[in-house]
């Protein structure tokens, strides 16, 4: 008798250990034998973590290793949602938002405990997604990584008893910085004989260089080319071949680098009391109507490049609009070859 209670108390000890193994089992490592994994850990069944539609988003935001970024739709083009904004890579955007429109993962757990979202890394989640449909606003969040779904965990704020994995990718498109993001502006392309004028502006005041294009004929078949130079009010002639040597510096110009991007002291890159050099130039553009064939037009463009100081190797620091929050240096032979 003794030796079968002894048999029976074994027994007994042995299912509690089991039974407690299996709740822990269900509460930690749900996901490692989710009934959506097959026993070799390939999916068999999939779940759409949300019901987010990507064509109707107007807004979303993320915020991952301290970086916090936001942007908003205008028309089809994704834009930065904040003020002097620069240009970004739409694409990149739109991609954000396929990724994070009802992805489908392996697993879905429902019913879980508050306490045991720390274990799937939801308390302190690794990346937090906010889409805005219009009016409707909803919060995601990732957590951990499930090396046997090969995803992350995630769940909507405000459902957080109902935790998915989601593939990796949909957490990947989230790796940008704004450097990352942002289309780099560069200089217009400017033929050195469409050249028309040349100026700079200091604090010393203005100096404009201006062609003068003269017909030799009535019927204007040929011209002849003059300048004059105008500071400060006062003009006189000017070397007509000194100007296009300036203007084949200017068809030649180049930004060297990307410096930075929201620049807080103006003043240490020269911005305090910035110069401009503004080029006015022609574009020539081919006439495009019904029944006609041939043709050209010429529309004046004119473009300002601002600058700054210069860098102890002589490079100046330069932005290409005096509301651009990117910074740029261009080589200091281009102002040396212009103005002598």
């Amino acid at each position: 008798m003794m030796k079968r209670s002894a048999k029976l108390g074994i027994m007994l000890g042995i299912l509690a250990v089991l039974i407690v193994g299996a709740i822990i089992q269900g509460v930690f490592f749900p996901a490692e034998k989710d009934a959506g994994l097959s026993e070799d850990g390939a999916s068999t069944v999939m779940y759409a973590a949300n019901d987010v539609a990507a064509e109707n988003v107007t807004a979303i935001s993320y915020e991952k290793n301290d970086i916090m970024l936001s942007f908003k739709k205008n028309e089809e083009a994704w834009m930065l949602d904040e003020e002097k904004a620069p240009n970004i890579d739409t694409d990149l955007v739109s991609a954000m938002v396929t990724a994070i429109s009802a992805p489908a993962g392996s697993n879905k757990m429902e019913n879980v405990p508050s306490e045991s979202l720390e274990n799937y890394g939801l308390v302190s989640p690794a990346l937090s997604v906010t889409v805005h449909e219009g009016a409707k606003v909803r919060t995601y969040l990732f957590g951990n990584y499930n090396k046997t779904a090969k995803e992350y965990y995630f769940c909507d704020k405000a459902i957080p008893d109902t935790v998915f994995t989601v593939p990796s990718s949909s957490f990947e498109a989230f790796s940008y910085t704004l450097e990352d993001l942002i289309v780099h502006e560069k200089l217009p392309e400017i033929a050195a004989d469409s050249i028309t004028s040349v100026s700079f502006e200091s604090t010393e005041g203005k100096t404009t260089i201006s062609a003068i294009k003269t017909p030799t004929d009535e019927n204007e078949e040929g011209y002849e080319f003059s300048a004059v130079i105008e500071k400060n009010g006062a003009e006189e002639e000017y070397s007509y071949a000194e100007l296009h040597r300036m203007a084949e510096a200017i068809a030649e110009w180049n930004i060297d680098e990307f410096v930075t991007l929201n620049a807080d002291d103006s003043a240490e890159y020269g911005f305090d009391s910035p110069s401009y050099l503004t080029v006015n130039y022609t574009e020539r553009k081919e006439i495009e109507v019904e029944g006609t064939s041939g043709g050209y037009i010429d529309t004046d463009k004119s473009f300002t490049l601002v600058i700054g100081k210069a860098d102890e190797n002589g490079k100046y620091f330069v932005k290409t609009n005096e509301d651009s929050r990117l910074i740029y240096k261009i080589s200091t032979n281009i102002f040396s070859e212009i103005f002598g």
